[in-house]
């Protein structure tokens, strides 16, 4: 018997977060498979901005958007902000922000739900990359996702695989005090953690 194992954009959305996945949401979305993201990563050191890629399963109005901490809480914070982008001409545009939530954090083992400045139109199959940028002093703080066994596994494992990073799972910016306007495929380096997020509909 043959079996067709053909594995297109379309499937592993309905796969993973739309209609064939058993387990998707009714309403709001995650950027991994709840299966997988549940593990605490890394430390996420301060001014390092982290990336998530996801393709959307479904059409929504997004107002917020949540992440979790595991067992360690950040330090004092002067800068928690999350924004989402889609690529345009080659470049990664920010479609959406939040606010600067410095409260954000510094508890375990806590969900925190970042309020966007204004909704974004997600749009089903549309490929978005969602990006965590905090600073402050103490303690860096663990987040909920998914990563390699090991840091220097980031790049061998097929979580970056694509030079136009339309096929990537995750990655890094540069060292920053804020959340760019816009990035390039030349400005991501690779990582091996990826942060859960959650989008949630108005």
């Amino acid at each position: 018997m043959d079996i067709d194992t053909t594995i297109t954009a379309g499937s592993v959305a309905a796969g993973l977060g739309g209609a064939g996945d058993p387990n998707a949401l009714d309403t709001g979305e995650y950027a991994l498979n709840r299966l997988l993201g549940v593990q605490p990563i890394y430390a996420l050191a301060s001014g390092l901005p982290i990336i998530t890629y996801f393709t959307a399963a479904k059409t929504e109005n997004i107002t917020s958007i949540s992440y979790a901490t595991a067992d360690v809480a950040a330090g004092a914070r002067t800068l928690v902000k999350v924004g989402v982008y889609a690529i345009s001409s080659g470049t990664w545009q920010r479609v959406a922000v939040s606010g600067n939530n410095t409260a954000h954090l510094t508890a375990t083992d806590t969900v925190y739900t970042a309020a966007l400045t204004s909704a974004w139109a997600k749009t089903k199959g549309t490929r978005y990359a969602v990006v965590l940028l905090t600073t402050g002093t103490g303690a860096a703080p663990k987040l909920v996702g998914h990563q390699a066994p090991r840091p220097e596994m980031g790049a061998t494992v097929g979580f970056q695989r694509s030079p136009s990073l339309s096929g990537n799972l995750n990655g890094q910016l540069g060292t920053a005090s804020d959340l760019p306007t816009a990035f390039s495929a030349s400005g991501v380096d690779t990582e091996f953690r990826i942060v859960q997020f959650l989008m949630n509909p108005a």
